[in-house]
């Protein structure tokens, strides 16, 4: 027994802000630009679940241009290179497959981190079109709970806004029951949708979680 707890896994590490892993949910951005990925952590492998968020833009230029060979390791200036196992299968069609190497279209500064079991996104717009996109990810393995995502829009690219510390940890600001949830979410709609003078109680970028206990 004294040998097993000393081989232990002991505490998980911090989940990667750079990475694909375990996804289960993905959303497209209004304006095409950006993918919104949840990595779930289902086998609590690490700390928490993640929100990562893919520039497409990035992406689609990436494979505009020459993939490096397959042997070839992947950079920031050349992130994509062929696939050989991918493209053997692939070649009665006369297909070559490109791999593309995460890390180098998720920025850290996008990416945060919730409670554990994260599943789909669902897309609000508390403001109306012009206002922030609001991501909302349930989770259901360490407590179920629904985690609020602000991204606002800004000249060049996008800011992420989840109330979080410098390492990308959403700071849990609302603890509430499931039914307190509901009433919350019934209270604090606008009466008419895109009015600014009737955008609901949480109107500044901020991410918020109600746990539901029992």
């Amino acid at each position: 027994m004294l040998l097993l707890a000393t081989c232990g896994r002991g505490e998980p590490e911090p989940a990667d802000l750079q990475a694909l892993r375990l996804p289960t949910g993905a959303l497209l951005s209004p304006d095409g630009a950006w993918l919104f990925v949840t990595n779930s952590n289902l086998d609590l492998g690490v700390k928490t679940s993640t929100l990562v968020v893919l520039n497409l833009r990035a992406l689609d230029q990436a494979f505009a241009e020459e993939p490096a060979p397959a042997d070839a390791e992947l950079s920031a200036a050349s992130p994509c290179r062929v696939s050989e196992a991918m493209s053997k299968e692939t070649a009665e069609k006369a297909q070559e497959v490109v791999e593309c190497e995460e890390r180098y279209f998720i920025q850290r500064a996008h990416s945060v981190r919730f409670t554990s079991g994260a599943g789909n996104i669902a897309l609000d717009r508390p403001i109306g079109d012009e206002g922030p996109w609001r991501l909302l990810v349930p989770s259901s393995l360490e407590e179920r709970a629904v985690t609020w995502i602000d991204v606002v829009r800004e000249a060049g690219g996008i800011e992420v806004d989840c109330g979080q510390d410098g390492e990308g940890s959403a700071t849990r600001r609302t603890r509430c029951s499931a039914s307190a949830t509901t009433r919350r979410a019934r209270a604090c709609r606008p009466t008419r949708r895109g009015s600014s003078s009737t955008a609901r109680a949480i109107a500044s970028p901020t991410c918020r979680t109600c746990s539901a206990r029992g």
